[in-house]
C-alpha cells in the first residue's frame, strides 16, 4: 500500500492499483488549493500504477510536464519525465505536476 501526501494542502490520498491525477472531474485524485498552482496541472496530468508489486509514475502528455525528485544518502536528483514513459517510484520521492507538489510514501 502507498499514499500520496499533498505538500500544498496537506491531504493524504491512498494509491491503489491505478490512479489518475489531474484537474478533470473523472480523475481519481483532483488537486485542490492555490489557483495559480492548479493552473499548471493538466486535466489528465499523470498516472500511478502497480506492475509486479512495484509502483510507476507516468506523464500523460501534460502541458507543464511531470517531474520526479529522488533522494539518496548524499544527493537528490530531479528529472522531467517523457510522456508515456513510466519510471519506477520509491518511497520518499517527490512528484511535481506542473508546480503542484506531492510526496510518494510506500508503507
Amino acid at each position: 500500500m502507498a499514499i500520496l501526501f499533498d505538500l500544498e494542502d496537506k491531504k493524504i490520498y491512498d494509491v491503489y492499483a491505478k490512479v489518475i491525477i489531474g484537474t478533470d472531474e473523472i480523475c481519481d485524485i483532483i488537486p485542490k488549493g492555490n489557483e495559480e498552482i492548479l493552473k499548471t496541472v493538466s486535466g489528465r496530468h499523470a498516472e500511478i500504477f502497480i506492475e509486479k508489486e512495484d509502483y510507476y509514475l507516468e506523464d500523460l502528455d501534460s502541458e507543464n510536464r511531470t517531474k520526479l525528485t529522488r533522494y539518496g544518502k548524499d544527493f537528490s536528483m530531479t528529472e522531467e519525465l517523457d510522456s508515456y514513459r513510466p519510471v519506477e517510484l520509491h518511497s520518499g520521492n517527490d512528484i511535481m505536476l506542473g508546480k503542484y507538489r506531492m510526496k510518494f510514501i510506500e508503507h
